[in-house]
């Protein structure tokens, strides 16, 4: 090229520079002061072009050595498959206890909330309990449907407990996985658990560490380099402390199932507490209300001597008591309206009549939901 042609760039800083020899780009270059993007143009060029496109121009192939081109990625027909690294069955296991522990703790939470809704929804209807359950145990098995074929057919390739473990799922020739193949992958996790785990066990002594589910759905669990651009970045195994995990106790579904179950069962438990503690003080109030009507003659009420303020009677549990007769039968009676902190009893009241017959317990009825009530006031 002719000795009067001249250069013009844009530095890194943004700098226009020029006219200037092809040596002052290529020491521009050398120093740092211009990239491979940076606008380069002599005369003789319609427009400005990044430095990247004249390398041959600007460097003689006597100069400088080839550029190190990136590996590309290769494809599995050209990648060296006796270069994949399988993932081992202990790394397998680690990955497993990952995802096992974060299901279950989705599966405590939500157990934990079909808990509280329904005790919250005070349900005393007959198999109740046998609803929740099933509800839970479905919720629990679309959360698995979700959490293990989505992850594995996703460009991860894997799911949490995998990522961490660094290994990930592929077909046999080392693509993607579908969604459809993911799921039945996971629908083959049944029957290795059903062949008494062997089917799990076979990916410790198989060609390609692969367990019965994996032959069945045409897959393989390999190291996360395998069948990248950095094969040579592929490990036999994790870190030790990563390892570890799979030393840790498995939490197993059936506490969602418990939970589903305590929460209301307690719930229930602090209702009865509270009905029979107010039942308690009403009945030391039923024999003043027996000897006082024996000596005045007529059922007493709260402004008679011995006997408090309706409000004066509350406690932890009790609102207000009143004392006085019933209207239509004349009768002593009392009249309990709970407080507390439970609010589906909170105003809630019991009625309690003198018996027509000396000897026999009061009558008692009462407004609370009958499965707090003790047997002689429901009805």
């Amino acid at each position: 090229m002719a000795q009067d042609v001249v250069w013009y760039f844009v530095d890194l800083m943004g700098t226009r520079q020029g006219p200037v020899s092809r040596q002052d780009v290529l020491d521009a270059l050398a120093q740092g002061r211009l990239g491979s993007d940076s606008l380069v143009w002599r005369n003789g060029m319609k427009q400005w072009q990044p430095l990247s496109a004249l390398t041959d121009e600007l460097r003689p192939t006597a100069d400088r050595a080839p550029p190190e081109l990136p590996s590309p990625v290769l494809s599995p027909h050209e990648q060296d498959t006796s270069q994949v690294v399988d993932a081992r069955f202990l790394r397998r296991a680690a990955a497993y206890v990952v995802d096992s522990l974060i299901y279950t703790a989705l599966c405590i939470v939500l157990g934990a909330i079909v808990g509280i809704v329904r005790g919250l929804n005070h349900s005393s209807e007959r198999g109740s309990e046998t609803v929740a359950i099933i509800a839970v145990y479905a919720l629990a098995l679309l959360i698995g449907l979700l959490y293990w074929p989505l992850q594995e057919a996703s460009r991860y390739q894997a799911t949490l407990g995998k990522r961490a473990l660094g290994i990930k799922v592929t077909d046999l020739d080392g693509q993607r996985i579908s969604f459809g193949r993911a799921l039945g992958r996971w629908l083959g996790k049944l029957v290795s658990r059903l062949t008494f785990s062997i089917g799990y066990m076979m990916a410790g002594f198989t060609k390609r560490k692969q367990a019965l589910h994996d032959m069945m759905a045409g897959t393989r669990v390999v190291d996360r380099w395998a069948y990248t651009a950095h094969p040579q970045r592929q490990k036999q195994g994790a870190s030790v402390g990563v390892m570890l995990l799979a030393l840790i106790p498995m939490l197993l579904a059936p506490v969602a199932i418990l939970a589903a179950i305590a929460i209301p069962a307690y719930q229930g438990y602090l209702a009865r507490s509270q009905v029979t503690s107010a039942l308690l003080q009403a009945a030391t109030i039923e024999a003043q209300v027996a000897q006082s009507h024996a000596l005045l003659g007529r059922c007493p009420g709260n402004a008679d001597a011995g006997f408090r303020s309706e409000a004066e009677y509350a406690d932890r549990y009790i609102k207000a008591i009143a004392i006085g007769s019933d209207s239509q039968s004349d009768r002593c009676a009392i009249q309990i309206t709970l407080g507390g902190t439970q609010p589906h009893l909170v105003g809630k009241r019991f009625w309690l009549e003198q018996p027509m017959r000396a000897g026999e317990p009061w009558a008692c009825h009462s407004d609370v939901d009958p499965r707090y009530l003790p047997p002689s006031c429901r009805g």
